[in-house]
């Protein structure tokens, strides 16, 4: 790096200063696509933060780079040459993008461990104190959209806007444009610049109360009124009779989060979020309605929604990381071939972090396919840390996480991070489901069924909450109660194909041979006419006993790129091939152990 000069400030940085200077960095074009690198800044950078500052080359060349017990760093010098090319990309990345970053990353000369610096403003004139009420942030607060088609809750949308308003009025540096200009504009398709000229303001903060579901979500967002883009959004999941008593809660939130200083708008380092029109937000929660329900039905009925915001607008982000989700979920539950759709969820994923290297779902997208798909666990952790460290608040990231840190052995930091998802969406029955797996990949069983019957309680009709629960009883003995979930998940609408062989694993186990092998021949003939996951054909010969056959089956599920492999090396239900020679190749091959070279296979 390029020594600061006398005008940077070495004062101290605080860790949350340093770690969102890190993914200032790492969202930048310079890094975002250079996967290596990035993840060596990043290790690098929080064991500095963690005080670790003896870092060796050969921890590195392990940990890092992948390069086994053999490697000599004497006769190696792999770890030393991508450092100096990591000081020339910050170099590179401190001269354009990050130019005006408050917080500089020195990876100093003969040691691997990172400084983090605080740069001191210029005294040009130009940058001198401005005169006082000059850096205040003014803005107009427009009326909420009723998009629920119910024109009784025009009053409710009034309530909290006038709350709002009141709310920020009493914050110093906000100018709150008065009530009535705004009032111009409800119910009008809006431009941001006729707006700016006409109020002379530098943003607006505009919102919506749309259904979802059997509730309401009132959204709110602030615009930046010169490149429209969104510079802090907030959401509200409520009922209508929450409604009418959270006005003053909604204020409340609002006016703690928003920012205080026009320079925040000015400077935003985000891609700018282009503000949507009614008709493309309706159609992308649909999408997002139908991505949760994760039915065949839903999903389809998803994808053609996002298909349809695409269609018209191929650079709508938020839109390419939703398809990439829903065709991850297409294939993890079995309804398409991987093949035919992971490809397509890769490229959708890719390009919605092509288009805002900030957007933590294009990075929670991609990092779904590098687990489920490439089964790249290092470049899943990456990518699903990142979208964290992006949004912090979001429960499916959380739980995501967690069940990657479960599956690659990780399981009390998996636990931990689903039960933050939890705590975050306590009603979800999918984040209550699969906690429950979490606490079943720990064989504690007893914690996983209680999650799995409050799943049900939220949704009776969430089979997959069915499914894991039915999993938990044939681990505890409870064969005649696991037969009844899985008849049960069986009658609802779309449910997997996995279920299906889970009835004949179950059935086998209970005793009940000839009804399994039905099933287990009605799965092989199922595999010429439809897509037909090789492991759950694998799981009802391991019901049966057929370990050989089960083997087979696993291979060939590597061969078709089966999703359903990377619950290989944690799922009980495969414990009975764990100390199989050919089992142990296959987690092996699958980056999921350690093989004989002592060349590290797996994250955990």
């Amino acid at each position: 790096m390029t020594k600061p000069s006398s005008n940077d400030i070495t004062q101290r940085v605080t860790p949350e200063e340093a770690r969102e200077q890190l993914v200032r960095v790492l969202t930048s074009s310079h890094f975002v696509s250079a996967h290596q690198q990035s993840r060596f800044l990043r290790y690098i950078a929080e064991n500095s933060l963690s005080g670790l500052s003896d870092l060796r080359e050969q921890t590195l060349a392990s940990e890092v780079f992948e390069r086994g017990d053999s490697f000599d760093p004497t006769v190696d010098t792999h770890v030393r040459v991508a450092a100096n090319r990591l000081r020339s990309r910050l170099r590179h990345y401190y001269r354009t993008d990050g130019k005006q970053d408050p917080i500089l990353l020195q990876l100093k000369k003969g040691s691997y461990t990172v400084a983090f610096k605080r740069r001191r403003r210029s005294n040009s004139r130009a940058n001198r104190v401005r005169a006082k009420g000059d850096s205040d942030l003014r803005f107009a607060i427009l009326p909420l959209h009723n998009l629920t088609g119910d024109p009784s809750l025009e009053q409710h949308c009034d309530s909290i806007l006038e709350e709002v308003i009141h709310a920020l009025a009493k914050v110093k540096r906000l100018r709150v444009i008065h009530w009535n200009p705004s009032q111009l504009f409800k119910g009008a398709a809006f431009d941001l610049r006729e707006i700016s000229k006409q109020l002379r303001v530098d943003a607006v903060l505009e919102g919506s109360v749309r259904q979802l579901g059997q509730r309401l979500r009132v959204a709110v967002q602030l615009v930046e009124t010169a490149g429209c883009s969104c510079i802090w959004s907030k959401m509200f999941d409520l009922s209508r009779d929450e409604l009418s008593s959270m006005p003053e809660f909604i204020a409340e939130s609002v006016a703690a989060n928003i920012p205080k200083d026009r320079t925040v708008v000015k400077q935003s380092d985000s891609i700018a979020t282009r503000v949507e029109s009614p008709e493309t937000l309706g159609l992308f929660m649909k999408g997002r309605h139908h991505l949760n329900r994760r039915t065949e039905v839903g999903l389809r009925k998803g994808a053609e929604y996002l298909g349809h915001i695409i269609a018209g607008d191929p650079n709508h982000m938020r839109a390419h990381a939703a398809l990439a989700e829903l065709l991850s979920l297409q294939a993890w539950y079995c309804f398409e071939a991987p093949d035919e759709v992971m490809p397509s969820a890769k490229a959708a994923a890719m390009k919605a972090v092509r288009l805002d290297p900030r957007l933590a779902e294009g990075h929670l997208a991609l990092g779904l396919v590098s687990e489920l798909y490439d089964r790249d666990w290092r470049m899943a952790k990456d990518s699903l840390a990142l979208a964290l460290d992006l949004n912090a608040d979001s429960a499916t990231i959380h739980f995501e996480y967690g069940f990657l840190l479960c599956r690659t052995g990780e399981l009390r930091e998996g636990i931990a991070l689903m039960r933050r998802a939890l705590e975050l969406d306590p009603l979800s029955p999918v984040i209550n489901t699969n906690l429950g797996v979490s606490y079943y990949y720990q064989r504690e069983y007893d914690q996983a069924v209680r999650h799995f019957l409050d799943a049900i309680d939220l949704d009776e009709f969430y089979p997959p909450a069915f499914y894991r629960l039915a999993q938990a009883y044939i681990q505890q003995g409870r064969l005649d109660e696991a037969q009844d979930c899985v008849e049960r998940a069986i009658q609802l609408p779309s449910a997997s194909p996995v279920i299906q062989a889970l009835a004949g694993y179950t059935m086998a186990r209970a005793g009940r041979k000839s009804a399994a092998q039905n099933v287990l021949a009605t799965l092989q003939q199922d595999v010429g006419r439809r897509y037909t996951s090789p492991v759950s054909i694998a799981i009802v010969s391991l019901g049966l006993g057929d370990l050989g056959a089960a083997l087979d089956w696993l291979r060939r599920g590597v061969e078709t790129n089966d999703l359903l492999l990377v619950d290989l090396k944690i799922d009980p239900m495969f414990d009975s091939l764990r100390r199989s020679v050919p089992f142990q190749r296959l987690l092996t091959e699958l980056h999921l152990a350690e093989d004989r070279t002592g060349k590290a296979g797996s994250v955990c």
